[in-house]
């Protein structure tokens, strides 16, 4: 045999052994593409991961890819710390519009991830350092739209009540968020990839609802860090996040305090609250300001709106608002005042007020101009030290001599107004040290 037919030979079988393996390799990956993937680039696409998030660990259950329609899908991600916490997992993810070049790759460059769209069934992250957990589901992001939704959002701690409230020795704020639906649009992912800095134009909350709980059964603990303010949040995030409009419908919060373990809860709720919140920034003087405005109603009764001007890159708790009440008469308040007071309303009506308050450094001032009529109080049911016949002359004192009953513009169209003076303890929450400071106001007018 010559040597020419003999090189034909061999250079015929060498081609024949990389046609069938191109052709197994393009039969498994077409018609059996788990196999391939999740034998070879899954643990591609993980190192790419963790090239560009050394701090982070990433594992991931199982890959499933449509090559016909450029989609490939995880049963679960789970993302871990260097020391093996779990920061958190994905359930049934599917990425739409990734190309197989893509991920022979390990991952997309950054120009070509434009046209992807993310859907994930459930999410979970439990908070560090905390007792709470976040869940949330059919979240959906779409980067050519620069959209993000989100349904079922919850924001809420791991345990019960008591097993929340049994952990500490010192009174605690537990929070419960539960959001129905979240919607997100005009983010700049390039920016965020680039410099880190998520820039959101608008995000719409819709049916919130906030339930706040206080267990006064037990004492304050003065070097505690418990509810931040707004501004020390919005530091701690070293100026990352700038959201240009956030706006809120028929959202609920309901503050609870509670007094003794299995007591009755003194109770005060915001109902049908509509907020717009917008953020201004100043970059020349890095000062971020953010302008709210809200309605809702008192216990589902009484109207009141609200303006707000809240700097927010502030070092110091600072704020400014005011606003109008509606009509409500004073024994709707009872739900609360019965259980968290030492009185309560026995008759009385509010016609209207209205408000304007200055917070500096946690310090409110200002005024607040209330119509009423009528006012009568009693001692309510609220467990103090003194006995029911003792309270009961301190508010016979009270309705007697000092209480202002009426307060209506006099001949001139005057109308007496209440000074504002409250300075925040550590332990007050910001709805509270609102209402706190309002309440002052209202003291002072009604000289309870």
């Amino acid at each position: 045999m010559s040597r020419n037919r003999i090189l034909i030979i061999v250079a015929a079988s060498t081609i024949a052994a990389f046609a069938i393996i191109i052709l197994t390799t393009v039969g498994l990956i077409m018609f059996k593409p788990d196999l391939f993937f999740n034998k070879y680039l899954k643990e591609k696409v993980q190192a790419r991961f963790m090239e560009i998030n050394p701090a982070t660990l990433i594992h991931i259950h199982a890959l499933h890819y449509h090559f016909w329609y450029n989609e490939i899908d995880a049963d679960t991600i789970e993302f871990y710390n260097k020391d093996s916490t779990l920061m958190g997992s994905i359930n049934d993810a599917s990425l739409i519009g990734i190309k197989f070049m893509h991920l022979l790759k390990g991952g997309p460059d950054d120009k070509d991830i434009s046209q992807y769209i993310i859907q994930v069934k459930s999410v979970y992250i439990p908070m560090p350092n905390s007792d709470y957990d976040i869940h949330f589901k059919k979240f959906n992001l779409s980067l050519s739209d620069s959209q993000i939704t989100l349904e079922d959002f919850n924001y809420n701690p791991r345990h019960n009540d008591e097993t929340f409230f049994a952990a500490s020795g010192f009174r605690q704020t537990r929070l419960r968020i539960s959001i129905p639906s979240i919607q997100i649009q005009g983010i700049e992912f390039a920016n965020y990839i680039q410099h880190k800095l998520l820039h959101i134009h608008s995000m719409k909350v819709s049916n919130a609802m906030l339930n706040i709980l206080m267990n006064n059964d037990k004492p304050f603990k003065i070097d505690s860090t418990f509810n931040p303010m707004p501004n020390e949040l919005f530091i701690g995030l070293n100026n990352s996040v700038q959201v240009d409009k956030l706006s809120m419908d028929n959202g609920e919060i309901s503050y609870n305090q509670r007094f003794e373990i299995g007591g009755e809860k003194a109770k005060i709720t915001m109902n049908h609250l509509n907020i717009i919140a917008l953020q201004n920034t100043d970059t020349i003087r890095k000062y971020v300001n953010s302008s709210i405005t809200a309605n809702f109603k008192i216990n589902n009764i009484t109207p009141i709106n609200i303006s707000m001007q809240l700097p927010l890159s502030s070092k110091v708790f600072s704020l400014r608002y005011s606003g109008t009440c509606g009509s409500i008469a004073a024994t709707d308040l009872n739900n609360y005042l019965d259980k968290a007071e030492i009185i309560k309303m026995k008759s009385g009506k509010l016609e209207s007020a209205a408000f304007d308050i200055d917070i500096t450094n946690g310090k409110a001032t200002g005024n607040v101009r209330a119509i009423y009529t009528d006012l009568k109080i009693e001692p309510s049911n609220f467990k103090t030290s003194q006995s029911k016949t003792r309270r009961g002359v301190n508010t016979f004192l009270a309705n007697t001599f000092a209480l202002h009953k009426n307060n209506v513009a006099d001949k001139k169209g005057v109308i007496k107004p209440g000074i504002i003076k409250f300075n925040r303890a550590h332990d007050t929450a910001f709805i509270e040290m609102i209402w706190l400071s309002l309440r002052s106001g209202l003291e002072d007018i009604t000289g309870i």
